[in-house]
């Protein structure tokens, strides 16, 4: 019997084990996002360098702040929103939610791990206000 092909065999599985271990990359940090006692406020570990939006809705629309807001990916984001009624924000593809209250602000802060584009929302007027485009990292 020719053991030659088996030999092979378990030798190129061996080393494809080893190359698969040796080049796999090292996980990275993981952020927890956790809404916080404040309501209207959800919060993860802040950032120093954080990209910052401001957001102002009236009528249901965005009335001042972009309609496109690009970050890239890995990036903090901060989005300061405030309305003249009350609703509840969605962050599509990251589902996350801030709830509105009219006449004042809360801030829906996290990290922009997902790339892609993704639409805000409000959730009871169903009207996209904004889209978020993370641009992915070489």
């Amino acid at each position: 019997m020719n053991y030659r092909p088996l030999i092979f065999i378990l030798i190129s599985a061996v080393a494809l084990t080893a190359l698969f271990v040796a080049l796999k990359p090292a996980p990275g940090p993981s952020i927890q996002q956790e809404p916080t006692a404040n309501a209207g406020t959800t919060t993860a570990v802040p950032e120093k360098s954080a990209h910052r939006f401001e957001l102002v809705i009236e009528g249901g629309a965005l009335t001042s702040g972009p309609r496109r807001i690009e970050v890239s990916q890995g990036s903090a984001v901060e989005l300061e929103v405030s309305t003249d009624h009350a609703d509840e924000l969605h962050l599509h593809g990251y589902d996350l939610k801030l709830q509105l209250t009219a006449g004042e602000s809360a801030t829906l802060t996290f990290r922009a791990d997902h790339s892609g584009r993704f639409g805000l929302e409000l959730h009871h007027s169903h009207g996209e206000i904004a889209t978020l485009e993370v641009m992915p990292t070489p």
